[in-house]
């Protein structure tokens, strides 16, 4: 009897270690299948998708199809001067070229003697041509284009002369009773890196139209 007690005892242990066990694998289950969606709303947030707004675009001149023209000196370069040795090695590097040669009309607004030798002239663009000034031009030229024929006048300025560009040549395209008159221009179209405006720089040509 006292037998048949201990192992109805033993098997009561059992079966209650059998239930233990299964009842644990149950809820490690529902735990997991509870904190499965939790660890992926954070894995999802570890990835967000973040929104980078396009650069600013920059305003680029483009000469016109009908600006374009053939007939420049291209040998003028060697007139030009490259400027500070820190920041450019070329005249090309000063003078970014947008269009190796333009022809193009417009009013001789102003023109000073500059003590890099060259002149400094403003020109009132005719409408066709309006396009080829940027916002530099407009805030600090008045809306022209400058024009600077080379070496045609006393050559002051140390760097211009340290690099004797203007030696033994003179540039004859412009005379002082043109200010006022409708010209063509013809010559390289440039942005002045220094200053951020556009030019025709070096001038081929200035007649009277």
């Amino acid at each position: 009897m006292a037998h048949k007690w201990h192992y109805g005892f033993l098997l009561a242990l059992t079966v209650a270690a059998t239930v233990g066990v299964w009842t644990d694998a149950i809820a490690k289950q529902k735990h997991q299948a509870v904190a499965k969606p939790r660890h992926h709303a954070v894995a999802k947030s570890k990835h967000r998708v973040l929104r980078v707004r396009p650069a600013a675009r920059t305003a680029i001149s483009v000469a016109p199809a009908h600006a374009l023209s053939i007939f420049c000196d291209h040998s003028l370069w060697s007139h030009v001067y490259a400027g500070d040795p820190r920041r450019f090695s070329h005249p090309q590097d000063r003078l970014q070229v947008i269009q190796d040669c333009v022809s193009v009309t417009g009013t001789l607004q102003s023109a000073r003697a500059e003590a890099d030798g060259d002149f400094h002239i403003r020109l009132r663009l005719d409408p066709q041509y309006r396009s080829m000034v940027n916002a530099k031009n407009r805030s600090g030229q008045k809306g022209a284009l400058v024009v600077e024929p080379i070496c045609m006048n006393p050559v002051k300025q140390k760097d211009t002369r340290a690099e004797h560009v203007c030696d033994g040549f003179s540039q004859q395209v412009y005379t002082p009773d043109m200010l006022g008159s409708h010209v063509r221009v013809t010559g390289a179209y440039v942005t002045d890196m220094e200053h951020g405006w556009n030019e025709i720089h070096p001038v081929t040509f200035i007649g009277i139209e």
